[in-house]
């Protein structure tokens, strides 16, 4: 099959998420830790059999409520720009993660996909399209086929990718870096001939894969990737000296036009985050924090073997409890394994030691890319972006960063993948790695020892690293001759060569590194029009806590919840929940952007929010009988509930992502208990009214019946149209100018 033989690799990278994906596309499974959350109140699961992850549980609490909502308001033919259902109501485009604006989003939401199976086509479709944008890296600074094909599943499989799919806008920006880089490649290093096309297609696709990146909707993420470009053109550019203005031009140029075809989703985040209680003046104490959080020796174990460190969900017997195998946890507070998924497995370890050298020279850009990643990802270089950049210190752990080193290593991977067999010299310098693998892995895990883990009355965490040892030496040392033995082979059977050499990557940890499960919550009852409360105490880093409704479940359920869980909070919201905490601060110490309702609560303050109904999974000292619902108890509170007028009944004729329309009586004032926040209008009859300034939405009405329409339009999103518009003609303008242009050899680098 004549198709097969050419596009092979591509056919290979796009099937191979069904590794990691198989139990989502064949049984029906959706991504993240169902049963996680399903052992929580009102539902009461049965205890699963995987530990707690803190950080993949936001893909039940977080993501999953955020494409559902974004599915069905595009669905609906509405935009998504606010989120009815959460916090008394909050922005939902400008939180960023939600991405709205993303255009497989507004595909998928159009057709009307299940969100269960459009969460799973998108992951199939980023893990893959990022896999095959490191081949196409790859092949650009010349590997082969086969060490391209590996090196595109060591970047697009890899633990850190894989651990992250169920916090579904990570690995949807992170598939977009490959190709910020492959087009970047294209502009600093054009064929010889195809000069003229830097200002034409090859700029048009640097902004066209910027502008995705950034709706893609992690700007952390986002903003690594930029850096990784700027650090790749830069050395590139040294070794293709010529024309070095033009090029850095039109580098600059496309990241410019990709800021303006982001721009709709990019300022409305932009305007929201001025109002986060996270923006604050660096600290020497914040800066020891946030330095605290990088990656160090206990991350740099796995970086051979993932798994050494315990994958995700995996369990460790101690003290006749079932804990969290990753035992770098207990080490650093608050560490999850994607956090410090830095591992590129075997294979690749050994492809870097054994390298020819003579091509170093020529993949400098790729290990300059590695370097910045590393510094970036043990603190060096991110304290001083949280001391001297604006806006950095509200960013997450910096170690993150390892993203850049595991892109890096896959690419560097790819092309010292060996075109011919090993040499016979160079046998021994296999056996020799091998055995630096196995030290290294076991050595730095041994450090476990010396360290203080933070759990009051843990002594060491070597207990649970070791009983990820136990029975696994054996196969340690397996899963290194198989990476040996590939390597030896790809000269001699190219085909069993690469197959071993994946199969040996994947089962080092990131085939096991993604959960799953029956999803979603079933909730049987409506509470579609009230606002309620549910009470909860605190949240856990190590095991699941007794929680009830927690996170953005009410969204997925479309109850209307006073707290929530966002990635953007506002400073009134937050103030609002310390108010009816009784001035306690709503956000439990494991997680600054989830807000409670906790056990001090202000019933008077609940009743002035809106709340009709309280939900606790411990009886209350208040008024009336409580309703039993799921194990909790659900207590009636008499107030306004969300809508009241002076003269009369509120009716609601919608209430979706981007308006309400109600039908009230005058005279008098009609209050809306949303939270108002800069963008709402009102419209009473079809004339323009004002919304007085306050907490909620307040209009004043005349006597008689009125329809009431408010819309919302987010701060910086008509300006981002208008820049999205200026972006989308100088993009096209620039393809059909240049694009006619003839070639200038002359000015390639030969």
């Amino acid at each position: 099959m004549p198709f097969l033989r050419r596009h092979w690799p591509v056919v290979v990278l796009a099937l191979l998420p069904l590794v990691v994906l198989w139990r989502c596309v064949f049984l029906g499974e959706c991504i993240g830790p169902w049963d996680q959350i399903r052992q929580m109140s009102p539902w009461n699961g049965p205890a699963p059999t995987t530990s707690w992850d803190v950080l993949q549980a936001d893909g039940v609490l977080q993501f999953y409520p955020w494409r559902d909502l974004v599915f069905s308001a595009w669905g609906s033919g509405h935009l998504p720009l606010w989120n009815p259902y959460q916090l008394c109501g909050t922005p939902l485009l400008a939180n960023s993660q939600s991405a709205g604006f993303y255009p497989l989003h507004i595909v998928l939401g159009l057709l009307h996909v299940p969100t269960p199976l459009a969460i799973t086509l998108l992951a199939w479709f980023h893990l893959a399209w990022a896999s095959i944008g490191t081949w196409a890296l790859s092949r650009r600074l010349g590997a082969t086929d086969q060490g391209a094909v590996f090196g595109g599943a060591c970047y697009g499989l890899s633990s850190f990718m894989v651990s992250w799919t169920p916090l579904a806008s990570v690995v949807t920006t992170c598939s977009w870096i490959p190709w910020i880089l492959y087009f970047a490649s294209k502009i600093v290093a054009p064929k010889p001939g195809s000069y003229s096309s830097i200002l034409g297609r090859d700029m048009a696709g640097l902004a066209g894969t910027v502008a995705m990146m950034l709706l893609g909707g992690h700007l952390q993420f986002a903003a690594y990737g930029l850096m990784g470009l700027a650090a790749f053109s830069l050395v590139m550019a040294g070794l293709h000296p010529s024309r070095l203005g033009w090029k850095c031009g039109a580098v600059l140029g496309g990241v410019l036009l990709g800021g303006l075809l982001a721009a709709p989703q990019v300022l409305p985040v932009l305007a929201f985050s001025k109002d986060s209680p996270r923006q604050s003046k660096p600290t020497d104490e914040g800066a020891k924090a946030y330095g605290a959080s990088a990656l160090g020796a206990p991350d740099l174990a796995g970086f051979v073997v993932p798994a050494v460190t315990g994958l995700p969900g995996q369990l460790a017997r101690i003290d006749d409890q079932n804990l969290p195998a990753y035992w770098p946890a207990y080490l650093r507070r608050g560490a999850a394994f994607a956090e410090g998924a830095i591992g590129i497995g075997p294979v690749a370890f050994l492809a870097l030691f054994l390298g020819r050298k003579k091509r170093w020279r020529e993949l400098s850009p790729a290990a300059g890319l590695g370097v910045l990643g590393f510094l970036l990802a043990t603190g060096s270089l991110s304290i001083l972006l949280y001391k001297f950049l604006p806006g950095w210190s509200a960013t997450g752990s910096p170690g993150r960063a390892a993203i850049l080193v595991v892109l890096a290593c896959g690419v560097l991977a790819g092309n010292l993948w060996p075109q011919e067999g090993l040499k016979h010299e160079h046998r021994l310098t296999a056996s020799v790695g091998a055995g630096l693998a196995i030290l290294a892995t076991i050595g730095l895990t041994l450090l476990s020892r010396g360290m203080k883990p933070w759990i009051p009355g843990m002594d060491s965490v070597a207990a649970i690293a070791e009983q990820n040892y136990q029975g696994s030496p054996v196969i340690v040392v397996l899963l290194l001759v198989l990476a040996a033995s590939s390597l030896y082979l790809t000269g001699r059977s190219k085909a069993v060569g690469l197959a071993l050499a994946l199969v040996t990557t994947l089962a080092c940890g990131p085939a096991q590194c993604l959960p799953s499960g029956r999803g979603p919550l079933d909730f049987p009852t409506d509470r579609s029009t009230g606002r309620v409360a549910f009470v909860n105490a605190d949240w856990e880093l190590l095991v699941a806590a007794p929680a009830l409704m927690p996170g953005n479940s009410a969204t997925t359920a479309r109850i209307h919840d006073v707290a929530g869980y966002d990635s953007i909070l506002s400073r009134e919201t937050l103030e609002l929940l310390r108010g009816i905490d009784g001035g306690q601060d709503p956000a439990p110490p494991a997680n600054g952007n989830m807000l409670f309702v906790k056990p001090t609560f202000d019933v008077e303050r609940l009743r002035d929010a809106g709340v009709t109904e309280l939900w606790s999974t411990r009886p209350l000292p208040l008024e009336g009988q409580p309703e039993p619902m799921g194990g909790a108890y659900a207590y009636s509170i008499a107030g306004p509930g969300r809508f009241e007028a002076s003269s009369g009944r509120v009716t609601v004729l919608s209430d979706s992502t981007d308006s309400q329309a109600l039908a009230a009586d005058g005279p008098g004032v009609l209050t809306v208990r949303d939270r108002n926040m800069p963008g709402w209008s009102a419209t009473v009859d079809g004339r323009p009214a004002p919304i007085v300034n306050g907490l909620w939405r307040t209009i004043s009405l005349q006597p008689g019946h009125h329809e009431v329409v408010l819309r919302y339009d987010p701060p910086g999103m008509r300006l981002g149209f208008m820049l999205f518009g200026i972006g989308l003609l100088a993009t096209t303008l620039s393809c059909r100018r240049w694009g006619k242009s003839g070639g200038d050899p002359a000015a390639a680098d030969s």
